[in-house]
């Protein structure tokens, strides 16, 4: 079974090594940068997350343009696993404090096709991620009952090293990191993309108005 098929019978398909680890290592060393290397700085980014049971470092796109490079770089990568023509959606990074629980949750429409990529472990301790066996209908992945039911023997458990990464269909498959982040921290980013005929083509570009034609000169 290929990437694609394997994406569309079970809902995920692993990638392993989506990025070398010495380019995991990089990117993160420069979204650190980004956030800066004091906690006086990092505190700029904090927030609590409605699926995160403890406040986390969150990084959006507009603060950090690496992340739409690395979304539309990719870009081809998900076209190939989903097997359709997609439009880049929206990026950002996100750090784990020790002890964080990812809820069980479904995503929003804009993470018709998500990705979450492993960046780094502080201690080098694999937190688990685990997806649905299941998925959801149209009428509950819209309209969530919340909260969910965490049923591990309904779920898939999938190991990922810095560098390693998982595409999956947010919408209609819940997911989470049920046990708490052994590491001092966990550092990840997280793409999403909508088909680009689909029912959710307008969340393409996270619904920010593109800008105008450019225009350029010489002389």
């Amino acid at each position: 079974m290929d990437k694609s098929q394997e994406y569309k019978k079970r809902g995920h398909v692993s990638l392993e090594e989506l990025l070398a680890p010495e380019v995991a290592h990089a990117y993160l060393g420069i979204m650190q940068k980004a956030m800066g290397d004091t906690p006086e700085l990092q505190k700029r980014f904090y927030k609590d997350a409605l699926a995160v049971s403890r406040r986390s470092l969150e990084l959006y796109s507009q603060f950090f343009p690496f992340s739409l490079a690395l979304l539309w770089g990719l870009t081809p990568t998900m076209e190939d696993v989903v097997g359709a023509k997609l439009l880049p959606a929206y990026a950002y990074g996100r750090v784990y404090a020790r002890g964080a629980q990812l809820l069980v949750h479904n995503d929003r429409v804009s993470n018709e096709h998500s990705m979450t990529l492993t960046l780094g472990y502080a201690d080098d301790r694999v937190w688990d991620f685990y997806i649905d066996k299941n998925r959801l209908p149209d009428s509950e992945a819209k309209n969530p009952s919340q909260p969910w039911v965490f049923n591990e023997d309904e779920y898939r458990c999938v190991k990922m090293q810095p560098g390693d990464a998982v595409a999956y269909q947010g919408v209609h498959y819940l997911h989470a990191r049920p046990a708490p982040n052994p590491n001092e921290w966990s550092a990840h980013i997280f793409l999403g993309w909508v088909n680009r005929d689909g029912p959710y083509k307008d969340s393409a570009f996270d619904g920010l108005s593109l800008p105008p034609k450019p225009t350029f000169y010489f002389g």
